[in-house]
């Protein structure tokens, strides 16, 4: 009997080394309290957490500054019975990642229903979405500036327009031409 208990803490203590190895982070909080019974190791350092958790409000821990209950918090729509898991997507400003998170209610010996958060670091995918996009941006620019010298237009009303469209693009009040010559003195061509 003695050997089929240490069986059993050995197996419990490997499902947990595991549990802390993965890349995902896990929170519980109790819905009605909102206090963490459980966090993990990894996820306590991962958020800067290096003291105890457990028994705290979760937005006073997880959460950069927050006064009250988070206003994305999936616990109500859980509590009513609307779904039974919410997956969503949001910027932590404890540490300024972005994170996939699916939450559900679950019960938990001890603790009765736990609101449970698995959250996935998604940061360079959001990353590389946003570099991606400021080059469609950036290509779909080009684009319109090479179409617009498709015309019958005067060539200064064709570079004006794509001047006025650089700005627009880069955000500048002015686009110039700049005229650039090492043996006289520069000067401008077209504004």
């Amino acid at each position: 009997m003695l050997r089929k208990m240490r069986g059993y803490r050995v197996a419990r203590r490997g499902r947990q080394e595991k549990r802390n190895g993965s890349d995902a982070y896990r929170e519980g909080n109790e819905p009605e309290t909102e206090r963490i019974p459980f966090g993990k190791e990894r996820m306590r350092e991962h958020f800067g957490l290096y003291g105890e958790m457990t028994g705290k409000v979760c937005w006073q821990v997880l959460k950069q500054g927050r006064k009250s209950r988070c206003a994305c918090c999936t616990v109500p729509p859980l509590e009513r019975g609307e779904t039974g898991m919410v997956k969503w997507e949001e910027h932590n400003s404890l540490t300024g990642r972005y994170y996939s998170n699916a939450d559900c209610l679950i019960a938990w010996a001890g603790y009765g229903k736990v609101h449970l958060q698995h959250s996935t670091d998604i940061t360079d995918r959001k990353v590389a979405e946003e570099e991606l996009k400021a080059q469609r941006d950036k290509q779909a620019m080009l684009a319109a500036m090479a179409q617009s010298f498709i015309s019958s237009d005067s060539i200064g009303n064709m570079i004006h327009t794509a001047l006025r469209m650089i700005g627009e693009f880069t955000g500048a009040t002015r686009s110039l031409i700049v005229r650039y010559n090492e043996e006289k003195d520069s000067r401008l061509v077209l504004e």
